[in-house]
């Protein structure tokens, strides 16, 4: 069985992308933009999805 070395690129990306996306989070910011998030994932599931990769993407270009 092979180990994982944690110091590899894409487990070090996976890692960053993970805590942008906790740093990010909208409970963490205020109520009233986690609302504003919530509502907007129940208006569109589809676009709230683009938003999110749209992040991951913009996380992984930097």
């Amino acid at each position: 069985m092979r180990r994982v070395a944690l110091r590899h690129p894409s487990v070090i990306g996976t890692v960053l992308v993970l805590l942008l996306l906790l740093a990010n989070a909208p409970a963490r910011s205020s109520p009233a933009r986690a609302r504003e998030w919530s509502e907007s994932l129940l208006r569109s599931p589809a676009a709230w999805s683009e938003r999110m990769n749209g992040a991951l993407v913009t996380a992984s270009d930097a």
